[in-house]
């Protein structure tokens, strides 16, 4: 799906092949890591899988993609890798003349939906946890994100969160302990 403020560009295949349940990304020194959905000790440091030392350039969002992308057994809900799948890195323009707050409310929604899509086919663990209490640790950890990727988060969020109401009748909030409100059950 094309969108009015975003151009996407691929960038480059790598070699490497994806792992069921694990999560990829571009590391602020051009190489990719891998890691995985939920909390992490401070300090943690995710590992890097491919060197890639992609030369960033400003205005642009690097992210990757499988390719091709996970699979489900029948009508299972049970996901599996591909045997050729490979991670591709791909980039999207982000134009300071056009951002989220020029959108219209459907745009926004069509953009939630395009993330449903998605999110649909994750298993039943990755869905399944507070998405709020993740993005928080994760911004605890690797410091705030910019603008467009908090943007693009907030939107996943929202995706992952209406596929919680449908699978589970609501949205999953991890409950605090009121007598100790800094640890989680």
């Amino acid at each position: 799906m094309e969108h009015r403020y975003r151009v996407e560009e691929f960038v480059l295949k790598t070699d490497h092949t994806p792992e069921l349940g694990k999560l990829y990304y571009i590391g602020a020194d051009g190489n990719l890591y891998e890691t995985t959905m939920g909390p992490k000790s401070k300090g943690y440091k995710a590992p890097m899988v491919a060197e890639l030392n992609i030369k960033r350039e400003e205005g642009w969002l690097y992210s990757v993609k499988r390719n091709p992308k996970i699979e489900y057994v029948g009508d299972s809900k049970k996901a599996k890798v591909p045997k050729d799948s490979i991670i591709e890195v791909w980039r999207n323009l982000m134009s300071s003349e056009y951002g989220i707050a020029d959108m219209t409310k459907k745009e926004i929604l069509d953009e939630i939906l395009e993330d449903w899509k998605d999110v649909s086919h994750y298993p039943d663990e990755q869905v399944n946890e507070d998405r709020g209490l993740w993005i928080q640790q994760t911004r605890d950890i690797f410091g705030e994100d910019d603008l467009e990727d908090e943007v693009e988060a907030d939107l996943q969020t929202i995706a992952i969160q209406l596929e919680q109401i449908k699978r589970f009748g609501k949205i999953i909030y991890q409950k605090k302990d009121i007598n100790n409100p800094d640890e989680q059950e």
